[in-house]
Formats: structure tokens, sequence, C-alpha cells
């Protein structure tokens, strides 16, 4: 690929300077307008988030080249997670629009926050050298903090921020020692750089291993995956339920974008992941991720089947996802790269309408608890309809998306001879069946401890048919993603 200077990458970065701008026109807007309306605020968001979209689609054509000296990479794999990441702050914004207009809230915070938020997802997906990728965590990690309180006057909104910056300092402090590790092995930050030291260079594997498995660890801390996993229920349950929603997806997926490619980047020799630098065979790599991928989907698993609050159960079904989808990564292969890139596509619908029908039931009935969702059919039958299509998706049942999404990783395992692997994942897919039933029962087969109708604005009932709808095109047309996908996938090297 090229190697671009400051000036030269100005034109591939479009989206993220709009985004930028949109940073400053929605505090602008936000002090022109009177404090009563916010509608305008979230709609000045929403616009500079559809030009960042079509800013997208302009570069999507541009020649893979690495951005400002190798900082930053443009490829179509980060192409691809900016599409999901620009995708998921448009539908944040529209939930919100849902929930903030009628609040006294700073919502020109609320909204450049999110702004910022997507921009630190659009920088971790292309990031390419080891202070890209710590900054970029950073930029992500710091207004999710201020998202995750954003509702200062409730106390489970403050201890979720709380927790956050506990364990994301913890976590961003545990990355950086394992870069510093890492380039006082090899001299170099950028993984291509990093790449060509260890191959030609002997070094010291355990201290290699312990920079490895630090990376990792600040990594694993967006994706949640065991054992960064804990701040994730309270944090999702204390959030704005559209925030727990952003941090769900988008976070999670720019996570697998920046684990891929330091991976791939650094520690393979060919673009088939068949051989690697000879210290990382020597570590055991894939037994590091599929004990991490068992461990992830167990726990997530077995602790939201106790659980009462909808929210919780969503946390810790997004730990479990991120264990399912940690499976493709421990394939080491391009078919388990493929599968994490669909997974995450339907994931983005799927999560997105679970977590929107709960925010439209809480509100509406003040409570995020199973019992607020007794009888929902008889109340609102379109949100209790909508809400069976993404449960029965996040369990991976036929013809839904997530049932396509799960049986590209469990290819990708067998394909990979990673029996035992797949039974596992298979067997944690079948427990999860459990919970996501025990929302589904409340809804149709018990009684409601009120008559009252809950009620859904026209665009909320269209929002959530929008989802649902994409939840149920992609489990039976998704031939058009799978080769979008393969395309993204093929050139992952440059």
């Amino acid at each position: 690929m090229n190697t671009l200077t400051a000036t030269e990458s100005i034109p591939y970065i479009l989206p993220e300077i709009i985004l930028v701008i949109g940073i400053c026109a929605v505090f602008l807007v936000d002090l022109l307008i009177k404090k009563e309306s916010k509608t305008p605020v979230a709609l000045t968001a929403l616009i500079f988030v559809v030009g960042a979209f079509l800013a997208l689609l302009k570069i999507d054509g541009l020649e893979p080249s690495y951005l400002f000296s190798g900082m930053l990479v443009l490829d179509k794999m980060n192409v691809y997670f900016k599409y999901i990441f620009i995708i998921s702050a448009a539908i944040a914004t529209l939930v919100s629009m849902q929930t903030y207009t009628s609040r006294k809230l700073n919502s020109g915070e609320y909204y450049a926050f999110l702004l910022t938020a997507t921009l630190g997802t659009l920088l971790m997906s292309g990031a390419s050298d080891l202070l890209t990728m710590a900054m970029s965590i950073e930029v992500v990690s710091i207004v999710s903090y201020c998202l995750a309180g954003y509702k200062k006057e409730d106390m489970e909104s403050s201890e979720a921020a709380l927790k956050y910056v506990l364990y994301g300092a913890l976590s961003s402090g545990i990355m950086l020692y394992g870069a510093s590790i890492l380039f006082g092995l090899t001299g170099e930050t950028n993984l291509a750089g990093i790449h060509t030291a260890l191959a030609t260079t002997e070094v010291n594997s355990i201290a290699l291993a312990l920079s490895i498995v630090m990376i990792l660890g600040g990594i694993g801390y967006k994706i949640a995956f065991a054992p960064f996993h804990f701040w994730c229920p309270d944090v999702y349950q204390g959030s704005p339920t559209p925030v727990a929603a952003f941090f769900s997806v988008a976070p999670k997926a720019a996570g697998f974008a920046m684990l891929l490619r330091f991976i791939s980047v650094t520690f393979t020799n060919d673009p088939s992941f068949t051989t690697w630098i000879p210290e990382i065979e020597s570590i055991g790599l894939q037994k590091v991720l599929i004990a991490i991928s068992i461990l992830t989907m167990t726990l997530g698993n077995l602790s939201a089947l106790n659980q009462t609050n909808v929210k919780r159960i969503l946390a810790y079904s997004s730990i479990a996802h991120a264990g399912y989808m940690l499976m493709g990564m421990a394939a080491l292969s391009f078919a388990g790269v493929e599968a994490i890139l669909f997974y995450l596509a339907t994931y983005l619908f799927m999560n997105f309408g679970a977590f929107f029908v709960v925010d439209h039931i809480g509100r509406k009935v003040g409570s995020d608890e199973i019992y607020a969702f007794k009888g929902l059919n008889t109340k609102a039958p379109l949100l209790a309809f909508t809400m069976v299509i993404f449960l029965a998706s996040l369990a991976g049942l036929p013809p839904m998306a997530g049932f396509i999404g799960k049986f590209y990783l469990f290819s990708a395992l067998v394909s990979s001879e990673l029996y035992l692997l797949a039974v596992w994942g298979l067997l944690n897919s079948v427990v999860s069946l459990y919970y996501y039933w025990r929302v589904a029962k409340a809804m149709y087969l018990e009684e409601s401890l009120s008559d009252e109708k809950v009620e859904f604005n026209l665009s909320g009932g269209v929002l959530a048919s929008i989802l649902a709808g994409f939840t149920l095109i992609l489990g039976i047309y998704f031939n058009p993603l799978s080769v979008w996908v393969k395309s993204s996938v093929s050139i992952l090297f440059g």
C-alpha cells in the first residue's frame, strides 16, 4: 500500500472531518436555540452523521493506503467497520430523539459526546500504530464515561460512570504498559514495523507474551471479554438506554477491528494465516484466544440466567456474544474473520432493536424489570412482536439474521478443526434460550399488571419495524452482505 503524508491524507479522512465539524455545530446550535426545544440539536447531529455516511461512500473506492506516514490505514475492512459505526450513531441519535426531546437534559453535550465517541471508533478501526491505538481508545473511553453518567440526578447512572472510569483507567494502564514492553523489544510502534522486527530479530518470548496479553487486555475492555467484562452489566444498567445500546455495538465492533488488525498485521507472515513469526507459535496464541472465548461466553450466559432486569440481561448477553465472535478470532483463518464481520453487521440491528424496545418500556412503564413486560402483547402488539424477533435473532434461531451469523462462526470453527469449541459454543447458545425465553414468556403468556395501553408514536413504530425488518431480511437474503464481507477481508493485509 502507498504511504501518504499528512497533507495527502486529508481527502481520506472526510468522515472524521465532518464529524469534528458536527461536534462544533451541535454546541453552537445548542447555544442559539431555546432550551425548551431540543429537536434542532438532535437534527443537527443527525445531519452531520448522514454527511459522514455520504463522505464514506465517496472514499469507499479509494486505493488502500497508509495515512499520516503509517499512523492510520484506509482499506476495505476499515471502510466496512466505519459503515457499522456511522449507522450505529444514526440509530442511537434516532432513539435518543425519542427519549430526550421531553427531558430537561443538556442535549447539546449529549449529542456532542455521541459524535465524539463515533469519531473515536472510526479512528480505532484504522489505527495501525501503537500510539494511535492507545489514543483512539482513550477518545472513545473518555466521552463514554461522560455518556454513562449523563443522568446526573440518577444514582445508578453516577455509579455506572464511576465504575466505568475505574475499570477504564486500569485497562488503559495495562495496555500502555504492554505497548511499552513491545516497543522496548522491537524499537517500533508501527504494527508493520513491529512485524518486521519480530520476523528478523530474536526477542524474549516471555516478555513478548506478557506484552501481547496486556495489549489484549486493553482491547478486551472495549470488547467486554472476560476477565475485563465486570464493568459491563452495571454500566449498561445505569447508562441511558440509547447509550447502552451504542456501547454494546460501536465500541465493541471497534475493539474487534483493532484486535483483527493487531493480530493479523503484526504476527502473521501471509494473508492465509498459515504461517506466523516463530515466537507466536511458541506462545500458543490460538489457545489463549480459545480460552478467552470459552470463559467469556460461559460467564455471560450463566450470569444472565438469574437476572430480572432486562438491561442487565442484554448486558450479559452482549458479553456472551463477544465470546461467540471470539470463536471466529480463535479460528485464525479468513473464514473466521469473515464470520466476525458478518456477525457484527447482524448484531447491530438485533441488539439496537432490543434496547430500543427496552428503552420505550422503561420510559412508559417506569421499569426495566421483566415484570414490566408482562402482557405486552395486549398493550403494545407491535413492540412485543418486534421484541420477539430481536430475542430470537440474539438466540440464533432461524430464519433470523443471528442464525446465519452463528452459522458462519461455527462453519469457520469446523474448517479450522476446532470441533470442541464449536460444541461448546452450541451448548452456550442453547443455555441462552432460557433467559431470552423468560422475556418472551412475560410478553405473551403472563397477564399484565395493568390494563393501561403502552403508547407508541409513529416514528418509534417505524424505527422498530425497520430494525426488525433488517433482522429478518439478513436472515433470509444475506448473500449481498456475505459478498461485501469477503471483499472487505480479501485485502486486509494491503
